[in-house]
């Protein structure tokens, strides 16, 4: 198949132009050879979002989950010193006597 071309035409702004122009004539580049590669550039990127870290997607799976197993540990492994938090304070022990929550 023969590759085709065709003639198009669409408005940019002034500074726009003028930044391409400034571009392709100093490198010597055909201005719409760059736009073709440049539409092509777009087109071909996925959509993807960036890779997440690890401690993002446990904060996602934290956030989203009603496990409450899970969200203790995530919320220990997202902060180590959450776990301290909850064994040094006051309401530990009464939780601990009491789990099912029916408080004095």
């Amino acid at each position: 198949m023969k590759n085709r071309h065709i003639k198009c035409g669409f408005t940019i702004p002034i500074k726009t132009l003028e930044r391409l122009d400034k571009k392709t004539t100093y490198k010597g580049f055909n201005r719409s050879r760059w736009i073709v590669g440049a539409i092509n550039d777009k087109l071909d990127k996925t959509n993807t979002p960036e890779p997440l870290t690890e401690r993002q997607m446990m904060v996602l799976l934290h956030n989203n989950t009603k496990d409450l197993g899970l969200k203790a540990y995530l919320a220990i492994k997202i902060n180590p010193e959450y776990d301290k938090w909850i064994i040094t304070s006051p309401e530990y022990d009464e939780i601990m006597r009491n789990p099912t929550g029916n408080r004095k």
